[in-house]
């Protein structure tokens, strides 16, 4: 019967599962940032710019974290692209300087006229703050972003955004020609009475409107996990003079990493049509909704074909990208945009600019990186050192961006210095291994398993002493 009893303890002491201790990381670094409208735009007029003169972001909400500790939230309703951070840093350097020989005059005295950009909510900590950073009001165009300890959020929301790229009359043009075109051939009479054709006009600007975004980082120590979100959405967006139109474009992007990173990516359009036909939106260009359009019937393919060449023509074209994710070890980067929308100006007459957009609806990205490892200077060594000695250990397992800190060296005419002169320190990690393998074995199991654990051993030693009456009675 004892004997029963102590094998089943010993498979239960074997079987039992051990605590997870939370996850240390020796690098902790993460991004996550979404703007429902990132205009790229410019013309070859300005070459100095790679990707435009224009390079902006309507609403911009940008979070990041990291293990120095610190934690920024940015957000903007109205971000300025290179071309006006240029010119404000232009303006607050002061007039150039005269070329040589003439002498420079001396430089503007400080507090001198300086412009600011105030549309920007901008969080840091060191030193953080209770309250967020605030940039207007919600309902109207609003920022507002916070930054504490290990997280950081900003949000923003902009009723309509500002126009985008204004196509000339003749671009115009010619995309009403190409789309009725097109409908000529493709619709019924039936089909185009259901969906009358929108034509292309200059009273109608290029823009969207019900601008909104998030970003959130978190790094959660106790859990041991940084958590970065990016959603965007966009309530419509209409160009070519209101001949293409999307609603309700939504994406969103999310990096859990624990030392393993997983990403998970949500696109969604409600609703879009091109010159007043019902389409859907891929990675191929658009397609026409073929339920709500059934005389197309067999033509589908062919009709799909020749409206993205049709939008080809006038200089347009709309698709939907994969999510671009680059993954290594302990890192991911995602980023992800609902609608691509670009503009290429045809040629003109030589000499005379080709404007261009490439507009990015629903724009979400993160960067996420996790490292797993003790952190430098953690001082896990010196922490055994001193409960060998018989102190209080300070605490050994330092988290980026908690409040632990590292241990201090021992040193001669301490418990822990004599120790390390008596030569039992010759090898630290041999001496401490033994130690902190037991504590953390002792840590990381339950207290009902212990006791488990000296209920077994004293069943051992009944068996053992039972047998040896029982053989002890048999020579009697």
């Amino acid at each position: 019967m004892l004997g029963a009893v102590a094998l089943a303890g010993g498979v239960a002491t074997a079987l039992a599962p051990t605590a997870r201790a939370a996850q240390t990381f020796s690098a902790v670094n993460g991004t996550a940032s979404g703007a429902a409208v990132h205009l790229l735009a410019g013309s070859n007029a300005f070459p100095n710019f790679r990707t435009g003169a224009v390079d902006n972001r309507y609403p911009l909400a940008q979070a990041r974290v990291d293990s120095s500790p610190s934690a920024e939230g940015t957000a903007s309703v109205l971000d300025t692209g290179p071309l006006g951070q240029t010119a404000v840093a232009a303006f607050n350097s002061g007039p150039p300087s005269p070329p040589a020989p003439v002498p420079a005059p001396p430089p503007p005295p400080p507090g001198g006229p300086q412009l600011s950009q105030p549309q920007y909510a901008d969080a840091k900590f060191p030193p953080g703050a209770d309250k967020p950073v605030v940039v207007g009001s919600p309902g109207g165009p609003y920022a507002a972003a916070t930054a504490v300890l290990n997280k950081a959020t900003a949000q923003s929301e902009l009723a309509s955004g500002p126009p985008g790229a204004a196509p000339s009359t003749a671009s115009l043009s010619k995309l009403d020609t190409v789309l009725a075109a097109w409908r000529a051939q493709f619709l019924t009479a039936a089909d185009s009475r259901r969906f009358p054709a929108v034509h292309p006009t200059a009273a109608q600007p290029d823009g969207a409107d019900g601008l909104a975004g998030l970003g959130t980082a978190t790094f959660d120590a106790a859990a041991g996990q940084l958590v970065l979100a990016s959603d965007t959405r966009v309530a419509h967006a209409s160009f070519g003079g209101g001949a293409i139109a999307l609603f309700g474009v939504h994406s969103a992007v999310q990096i859990v990493n624990d030392g393993a990173p997983k990403d998970s990516t949500k696109i969604e359009i409600a609703n879009a049509t091109v010159g007043g036909v019902p389409v859907t939106v891929g990675p191929d260009g658009v397609s026409v909704n073929g339920t709500q359009l059934p005389g197309i019937g067999q033509a589908l393919q062919q009709a799909n074909t020749a409206l993205n060449a049709a939008l080809g023509q006038a200089g347009y074209q709309v698709f939907v990208s994969a999510p671009d994710v680059k993954k290594t070890d302990h890192q991911e980067t995602v980023s992800a945009a609902a609608v691509h929308v670009t503009f290429q100006q045809p040629a003109g007459p030589a000499g005379v600019p080709q404007q261009f957009f490439d507009i990015k609806l629903g724009e979400a990205f993160a960067d996420s990186l996790a490292t797993p490892g003790e952190p430098p200077g953690s001082g896990t060594q010196v922490s055994g050192l001193s409960e060998a000695a018989g102190g209080a250990a300070p605490t050994t397992g330092f988290i980026p961006g908690t409040e632990a800190t590292s241990g201090t060296p021992a040193v001669p005419g301490t418990p822990g210095g004599a120790l390390a002169s008596s030569g039992i320190n010759k090898s630290p990690q041999a001496a401490l291994r033994p130690l902190g393998s037991a504590r953390r074995i002792v840590s990381q199991k339950p207290l009902w398993l212990l006791l488990f654990y000296f209920m077994w051993q004293a069943a051992l030693i009944g068996t053992a002493a039972s047998l040896w009456w029982w053989r002890m009675a048999e020579k009697q």
